[in-house]
């Protein structure tokens, strides 16, 4: 069997976000044409090149002068493992015209050997795409079913993490709930919860347990059936009207952190992967409900309840203007039948159940209230 072609990816990790690139490139025809595509936390998009057989050529002197094809089925080495948070990792696909596909990693030989390697390959990826060589370009939005057919290797799941933020009208109205459960290193079994907790510009309150708790597991069966750490790059298509944000007199966002231990994949320790709210919007809500009830009944078993830091109307610890606190006093004299807002009805969770809440959105889980 020949090699029919080599598909290179490139990803770069930093603290801003990743960039995922895949680039597909032909060997055989007479139509060359690299299709990249490139993935990243706030964008997609998918470029076209026109290839010179030149370019191609030296594609193909690369597999040779590295032996790339002796490389196949050799035992790949652990990458070492570092705090830097700017990582970038290169890996093949070679294709064949039988139809079969093996994986490259740059780790079946020596270290030094399969750094040249790798930067090679790299260079000569970043130098093939000219400008003047571009057919098209295109922004796209993958939806779920896109992102559970894309290829991204990762380790276990060592940490989850959920953020809910609301805010309304009233200027430090804003609060925030983040809960994070995390594998304690040498405790098997065990993990350790944190519930953290915050309004306006008041102090944030938290609290941390450790418990013994399955819960990472069991999230890492539902990562492994649907492909979560690709639902990163979820988006939502604005040119689709079900798609369009609705403007509303307050504001409100959960998301899903998951992080896995790619030490011998990437050399990063704990990989960042989030499931924003578009993941809901577009068809995902039930297996984030599934994550947000694992979550919330570990909080549960560890014992955490705290409450909301709670603000009066014109506090001025919740960020308002020390000209505007010093006046609220008589304003409330003036103006009596106004405070009453702040004493609303309460509501339950559609999430978690909580009662008693008076916000429109639950500072335990994020979910709307009724």
């Amino acid at each position: 069997m020949d090699l029919s072609g080599i598909v290179f990816h490139f990803l770069a990790s930093s603290s801003f976000g990743d960039r995922a690139f895949s680039a597909e490139i032909p060997f055989t025809g007479n139509d060359h044409i690299l299709l990249q595509a490139e993935r990243g936390s706030f964008e997609s998009t998918v470029k076209k090149y026109r290839l010179s057989q030149e370019t191609v050529d030296q594609f193909k002197k690369l597999i040779d002068e590295y032996k790339i094809l002796e490389w196949i089925g050799k035992p790949v080495s652990p990458l070492e493992i570092t705090d830097d948070s700017n990582k970038t990792m290169s890996s093949l696909t070679l294709k064949f015209d039988d139809g079969t596909s093996t994986d490259i990693t740059f780790r079946e030989t020596d270290k030094e050997t399969g750094e040249k390697a790798a930067k090679a390959f790299r260079t000569l990826f970043f130098d093939s795409r000219k400008d003047e060589s571009l057919i098209s370009e295109e922004e796209i939005y993958p939806t779920i079913k896109d992102c559970r057919e894309m290829k991204e290797t990762h380790g276990p799941v060592v940490a989850v993490e959920t953020r809910a933020f609301s805010m309304g009208m009233m200027y430090g109205s804003n609060q925030t709930t983040t809960r994070t459960i995390e594998k304690i290193p040498d405790k098997e079994g065990m993990v350790l919860v944190t519930v953290k907790k915050q309004a306006g510009n008041k102090p944030e309150v938290s609290e941390s347990k450790e418990c013994a708790s399955d819960v990472l597991e069991k999230i890492q069966e539902i990562s492994e059936k649907e492909n979560l750490p690709c639902w990163h790059y979820v988006r939502r298509d604005p040119s689709k009207p079900d798609c369009r944000p609705v403007v509303m007199d307050y504001s409100s966002s959960y998301s899903i952190s998951l992080f896995y231990d790619d030490s011998l994949i990437t050399g990063n320790p704990k990989t960042k992967r989030t499931l924003e709210d578009n993941v809901s919007y577009l068809g995902g809500e039930e297996v984030v409900k599934a994550l947000r009830e694992l979550v919330t009944e570990c909080v549960a078993a560890a014992g955490i309840s705290i409450e909301m830091p709670q603000m009066t109307l014109f506090d001025q610890s919740n960020g308002m203007p020390l000209a505007m606190a010093e006046l609220a006093p008589d304003f409330q004299k003036t103006f009596p039948s106004m405070i009453p807002m702040v004493n609303a009805a309460t509501r339950t969770c559609k999430g978690c159940g909580k009662t008693g809440l008076t916000s429109k959105f639950c500072p335990e889980c994020g979910y709307p209230t009724e």
